[in-house]
């Protein structure tokens, strides 16, 4: 991910988050190099869009989160209510299952 990518991202996060909240998020690239952003409250999506940078998920729109197996990489599969789906990938199993756990113990 490019440079200008992070900042702006980070730009973003500072409008909607507190700096104690922003130090709370857990944040992952998909697998279409869009990046989700994770917080008690629910899932935020930076979208392309200069009019809405985030697509928000509250915690009771996301479904349960899976593991698969594809190609020799484990995709951790996020989906919304309205059957809207993220991957994550990760090249290691317990990687995968590792950022799961986060994210169940972050929505808890």
């Amino acid at each position: 991910m490019r440079e200008d990518g992070f900042l702006r991202l980070y730009c973003e996060l500072q409008k909607i988050f507190s700096e104690d909240d922003l130090r709370e998020l857990l944040i992952y690239l998909d697998h279409q190099q869009r990046f989700l952003v994770f917080h008690e409250k629910g899932m935020y999506v930076l979208e392309n869009t200069a009019e809405k940078p985030f697509r928000y998920y509250p915690t009771r729109l996301l479904k349960p989160c899976s593991v698969h197996s594809c190609d020799g990489q484990f995709q951790l599969i996020i989906e919304t209510i309205g059957c809207q789906q993220y991957k994550l990938i990760f090249e290691e199993q317990s990687k995968a299952y590792q950022v799961m756990t986060a994210l169940i113990e972050i929505f808890r």
